[in-house]
């Protein structure tokens, strides 16, 4: 069996809110940090500043790793980052869905939003042990 193709993913936080890609699919509502494949030979943390640029319309400085997971056969590694410039909400906003894009998926919507962060746990947001780990900081401080 071939392993599934690496994936990068970014957290940016922002006075205490962060980025999140809203899904509506299938009568589901559901959140994922943005992010994407990365490419034979790219490093992850330059797939992780593709994706904010390409979903998000932001460029970003990558400043480390905020968590990594296993799922469905992939490591998907999330980075801090921090926005440098771009407008947000001008990138196409395509995220892949838990290894699935939206074309393959059968559509849906795919909305770049800030949610806070202590509401994350209110929210499906995915990974949950990440939106718990950003929760658990937020109110230590």
């Amino acid at each position: 069996m071939t392993p599934e193709q690496p994936r990068a993913r970014v957290v940016i936080v922002s006075d205490d809110r962060v980025v999140l890609v809203e899904r509506l699919e299938h009568g589901r509502r559901y959140f994922l940090f943005p992010g994407t494949a990365v490419e034979p030979g790219e490093p992850s943390q330059a797939a992780a500043a593709r994706a904010a640029r390409g979903q998000l319309g932001l460029d970003v400085e990558v400043v480390g790793i905020a968590y990594e997971e296993e799922f469905a056969g992939a490591v998907h590694t999330y980075y801090y980052a921090n926005v440098l410039g771009g407008t947000f909400g001008a990138g196409d906003a395509v995220i892949e869905a838990e290894g699935d894009d939206l074309e393959r998926s059968g559509g849906g919507s795919a909305t770049p939003t800030w949610l806070p962060i202590r509401q994350l746990l209110a929210y499906d947001v995915r990974p949950v042990p990440l939106a718990r780990r950003l929760d658990e900081s937020a109110r230590r401080l």
